[in-house]
């Protein structure tokens, strides 16, 4: 990082690469021409909100601060925090934290709750001997039955390890319920009983 101290020179004239004396670059946008100040290029740099988008945002924030204001008030970072949990919900959405699930073990529990919906006169073993295994184990037919039972093992108990990490997360997670809006909010007034 260059000191205030330090002046940045005019590497090249296209695409206004400048170096500061550190050696390292800052790039500025071909259409900035040399003489504007450092807010003036921030401006230029910034992407415009489309006004529908715009008055939707405005109107979720005067909505959540309706709902939690003292919330916000007391926990001064949580709209940081709730502004990085709208950008994680935009698309294009990066996939989720972590090691991406085996895709057998993802089709195989797609495939149970299909199953049990679809035919709830089935048993869990059945379902799993005549459906499950034929259908997500690979070679399933052409293997000894010693790896076919190692196979059979390994499957179920990953399904099992995702369903119970499943349940696990699900528990963690804080219920928080918003407060109902003043209009929303009845009082009913009833005579003293004495």
């Amino acid at each position: 990082m260059p000191r205030p101290s330090q002046t940045l020179r005019l590497e090249s004239t296209e695409g206004f690469a400048r170096v500061p004396e550190s050696g390292h670059k800052e790039t500025l946008p071909d259409a900035c021409p040399e003489g504007i100040s450092a807010r003036e290029r921030q401006t230029r740099r910034r992407e415009s909100i489309p006004a529908p988008i715009r008055e939707e945002v405005v109107l979720l924030a005067k909505r959540l601060t309706e709902l939690f204001g003292s919330v916000f008030s007391s926990r001064q970072r949580l709209k940081h925090a709730v502004g990085r949990l709208l950008v994680s919900q935009l698309p294009p959405r990066s996939r989720s934290p972590g090691r991406p699930g085996l895709v057998a073990v993802s089709r195989a529990i797609r495939l149970r709750e299909k199953l049990r919906r679809t035919r709830p006169e089935m048993t869990d073993k059945e379902i799993w001997r005549e459906e499950i295994y034929w259908r997500v184990i690979p070679q399933y037919a052409t293997l000894a039955a010693i790896e076919r039972r190692e196979a059979e093992d390994e499957l179920r108990r990953r399904v099992c390890w995702r369903l119970s990490a499943r349940r696990r997360r699900q528990r963690r997670k804080p219920r928080v319920e918003p407060k109902r809006p003043a209009s929303e909010v009845r009082i009913t007034l009833t005579p003293n009983s004495q």
